[in-house]
């Protein structure tokens, strides 16, 4: 697992679904997770933190989002 193959505090994941793109900013990493939290209301959404094809968690088997990442 390399350094840039990793989400960062600062990055911008964007994911593509048949309902439309959203942008969600990496607020907290931890080892294996990436959080970006909402400041609405404080929900924070979990990505897996290795940058890959499938990046939810938990897991989804039959995904069909995809997942872009704006490096800051």
């Amino acid at each position: 697992m390399g350094e840039q193959n990793l989400l960062k505090v600062g990055d911008i994941l964007v994911t593509k679904t048949f309902m439309g793109t959203h942008k969600y900013p990496i607020t907290r990493v931890t080892k294996t997770l990436a959080k970006s939290k909402r400041k609405s209301d404080g929900y924070e959404y979990t990505f897996k933190r290795e940058i890959s094809d499938n990046m939810s968690h938990p897991c989804e088997q039959w995904s069909t989002t995809e997942y872009n990442v704006i490096k800051q």
